[in-house]
């Protein structure tokens, strides 16, 4: 255990406070980023403040960026990308209000666990302003109308419904979130680098019929040649 909890990374998705700032979404693309070379054999977001994930984007900030919208856009929109396309698996540990885009973080996370008290929403529909970028990623995990009504309708998302939607993993007690995050990113830190990034890039881009065979004829030599 001591050498996989060497290998895991742990950030949290704010430095401070509720609410996700610029330098927040900076420093989420930064860490992930940095994975493919730090020896990280996974990434966990976690809290900052005990049962806090977020509140959302600040909107202050957002709206003070209202000069040049689509460089925020791009600043918010790098650290999905960067979590979505992270070298390692990813883990998302979630205490208390997970909003907006902390839960469109989450969606695109390997893995999401939950305390008991977590919730998550998408209030944005409920000022005019459509999620255009979670709903894709919303729709492949849920399918196209779930996904709209849950959008639409905006309301708040219990963990217990959340996992029972397939938004999420696992619901534990609070005081059981820690290990059971850790048990898991142990896990994932003792499987092959090489077979999760081939099985991850299978599960979220869905690979040519072609590139599948491939993959899995590689997989069969190294299986068998290992007396598997």
């Amino acid at each position: 255990m001591p050498e996989a909890e060497a290998s895991i990374k742990r950030v949290p998705l704010i430095a401070s406070g509720s609410r996700m700032l610029g330098a927040d979404f900076d420093r989420i693309a930064a860490a992930a980023a940095a994975c493919a070379d730090d020896g990280s054999r996974v990434l966990v977001l976690g809290s900052s403040t005990p049962g806090m994930f977020t509140t959302g984007a600040d909107l202050d900030e957002a709206r003070a960026a209202l000069d040049d919208p689509a460089a925020y856009v791009r600043r918010v929109s790098a650290a999905v990308r960067a979590i979505a396309e992270c070298p390692v698996p990813t883990i998302a540990a979630v205490e208390g209000p997970c909003v907006g885009i902390g839960f469109e973080i989450c969606l695109n996370t390997d893995f999401t666990l939950a305390a008991e008290d977590a919730w998550f929403w998408f209030p944005e529909m409920g000022f005019g302003l459509p999620p255009v970028a979670a709903a894709s990623t919303l729709a492949r995990l849920v399918g196209p109308r779930r996904a709209l009504a849950l959008m639409v309708r905006a309301e708040r998302i219990p963990a217990g419904r959340a996992r029972a939607d397939g938004l999420i993993d696992d619901v534990v007690a609070a005081e059981q979130l820690a290990a059971a995050v850790t048990d898991l990113a142990a896990l994932l830190a003792g499987r092959s680098a090489d077979a999760l990034r081939d099985l991850r890039a299978a599960v979220r881009t869905g690979p040519t019929a072609d590139e599948l065979d491939e993959q899995a004829t590689g997989w069969l030599v190294r299986a068998l040649a290992r007396g598997a």
